[in-house]
């Protein structure tokens, strides 16, 4: 665990797993929250899966956009890793563009659909979404914004933060001093763990990544 005598934190960023609009193509149609797919089978996989790959990473916390594949993606994590449960940040969510697949302003999910897939909530983000329609910079930079501050909130404790695909990418250019990224592709799962070494830095550097492809 990071304590304030070793002054180092790790914070490991990552994507969701396989969403099921991109398997299923009609869902998108059919669904009243066309913006918030859930997982597919192989997504709940692969989300266990990179969870048990946490083991040993000492990770005390899990923070997860409010959107559902977000969330059933924590949740496997947490469960690999023998955590309570999970927590939201609704300042994670993605890039709330047309380009992110967005049309609308977005909602936080109802409880009964959070209930209905199986995640542990231990405290909902009370803050409200960010408007609908966004440009991709802003958003880029809300992730740096979020991301921050999450580390100064759970400091010296290591944690997860399940973002999206951008968000991931985000995080690998913040590791590299960027202001925006360029030419980052983050598969399903993928993931960078980044740390500091001061609860007063926010300069960070990347210890490991995987899943993620630079053009």
């Amino acid at each position: 665990m990071a304590t304030e005598e070793t002054g180092r934190q790790v914070v490991i960023v990552i994507r969701h797993g396989e969403r099921i609009d991109n398997v299923e193509y009609d869902w998108v149609i059919r669904s009243k929250r066309p913006y918030d797919p859930p997982l597919t089978e192989v997504g709940v996989k692969q989300a266990r899966e990179v969870g048990s790959a946490f083991k040993g990473k000492d990770v005390q916390c899990i923070i997860s956009s409010p959107f559902l594949r977000c969330l059933q993606t924590a949740q496997q994590i947490s469960d690999a890793l023998e955590l309570p449960g999970v927590s939201t940040c609704n300042g994670i969510v993605d890039v709330l563009s047309s380009h992110c697949g967005i049309h609308e302003q977005p909602q936080v999910p109802y409880q009964a659909d959070v209930d209905r897939i199986g995640v542990k909530v231990l405290s909902y983000d009370q803050d409200p979404l960010p408007k609908y329609p966004e440009k991709t910079k802003v958003g880029l930079r809300r992730f740096t914004v979020e991301y921050n501050k999450l580390a100064d909130k759970y400091w010296p404790q290591n944690i997860v933060i399940v973002s999206h695909g951008y968000g991931v990418s985000q995080a690998v250019a913040m590791t590299k001093g960027e202001q925006y990224f360029s030419g980052t592709w983050v598969n399903y799962c993928g993931y960078v763990e980044m740390t500091r070494d001061s609860e007063v830095s926010h300069k960070w550097t990347q210890l490991t990544r995987s899943n993620i492809h630079d053009d």
